[in-house]
């Protein structure tokens, strides 16, 4: 059985990789034909333009195919890797997705895969070099395959998105108010902006709210989250259209790695930097969870989140330290809350430590509070 497995692994990890550069109104394609490990010969990767349509992916398939044909007979079907370019990488790899499924795409982080190209000695940058460099990062790396959202989710994720975006533009306006001159036409042309940003704030709260009630399960997830201090309709739709399901989360690590808000020590030798907050993670959770967290420690109660605030400070973290642990905190909470299915304890850290013995003024370390 075991060897089974190797031989389908072995076949899995030498499938042939088609890296695309993706651009508005067309990608560039780069095939790698057999990976083989040690340094990949970028020049005699075949390259060659699409338009991003349609036609375009089916005559991207033909044309691979038609090289796999020749120099690789009988090879698995290929995957394909790309660089997280918005509406464009996700367009492409749906319209893949329905004419090859079995091309799994990958959308992959441009950060990792620029490193990943400067680690191979590139110094050229074109269409045609990043997408053999994106074929050569999903050989070695074996990046996911891109799920879509469900139709549902993708509305849900749209919905918050635009009303954060107005939410910056209306805050945007209300500082240019404050600095507004003497001119009665301007005074009166940012009144009525005003008035206009506050109506779709709020259409677009109703939107939500309707789409998340559109979804059960989703529905459900959210009524759990939300007896969370601080955590409110908002927070909870931004993080679940974002995230997704938090129960695909193996671990309270691995989701908040997602989120951007586990830390990143930095230590060489005897030197020992800072350990601050990675941030490589979702930038649109972590803004929501910034405002959780704030929201949370003005609760009037007294709860296991403030006091896990007020013991870090006293601990000797700063401020922002401590918000960090507690951003981290909730988003944990959240996805436990979701796979448990028990209603929230705000005194449950107080019955804990009641089980196991340890006085109030007893401190624990950070990373065991999880």
């Amino acid at each position: 059985m075991n060897q089974m497995e190797n031989e389908q692994t072995i076949v899995l990890e030498n499938r042939p990789w088609i890296g695309m550069d993706v651009h508005k109104e067309n990608f560039s394609a780069a095939l790698y034909v057999d990976p083989r490990p040690g340094a990949p010969d970028l020049k005699s990767m075949p390259t060659k333009g699409f338009k991003r349509d349609a036609h375009g992916v089916s005559s991207c398939m033909e044309w691979a195919e038609n090289l796999l044909a020749r120099r690789r007979p009988g090879s698995p079907a290929p995957r394909v890797c790309m660089e997280a370019t918005g509406r464009y990488s996700i367009d492409l790899a749906r319209e893949i997705l329905r004419q090859r499924p079995e091309w799994e795409p990958a959308i992959a982080n441009p950060r990792f895969v620029k490193k990943h190209g400067e680690s191979m000695g590139q110094r050229c940058k074109s269409d045609k070099a990043d997408a053999r460099v994106c074929a050569c990062f999903g050989a070695e790396r074996q990046p996911l395959a891109y799920r879509p959202l469900q139709p549902a989710f993708q509305e849900l994720q749209e919905l918050a998105r635009e009303r954060k975006s107005i939410v910056e533009q209306r805050t945007s306006l209300g500082n240019r108010m404050a600095d507004t001159g003497v001119s009665k036409i301007v005074c009166k042309s940012q009144k009525q902006l005003m008035k206009q940003y506050d109506k779709l704030v709020e259409k677009l709260d109703a939107a939500i709210t309707e789409a998340m009630e559109n979804i059960p399960a989703l529905n459900a997830d959210a009524q759990a989250v939300t007896q969370i201090p601080g955590v409110a309709k908002v927070v909870s739709a931004v993080t679940m259209s974002e995230l997704g399901d938090l129960r695909n989360f193996r671990c309270s690590r691995s989701i908040s790695a997602a989120a951007g808000v586990n830390p990143r020590v930095v230590e060489s030798g005897k030197s020992k930097g800072k350990t601050r907050m990675s941030k490589q993670g979702n930038g649109r959770v972590r803004a929501v969870l910034y405002c959780a967290a704030m929201a949370c420690l003005k609760t009037k109660d007294d709860h296991c989140l403030k006091r896990f605030y007020n013991r870090l400070v006293s601990g000797g973290k700063t401020h922002m330290q401590a918000l960090g642990a507690l951003m981290r905190k909730i988003i944990v909470l959240m996805r436990a809350l979701v796979i448990s299915g028990k209603p929230f304890d705000p005194d449950y850290d107080l019955k804990a430590r009641l089980s196991t013995g340890l006085s109030d003024n007893s401190s624990q370390p950070v990373e065991n509070l999880s």
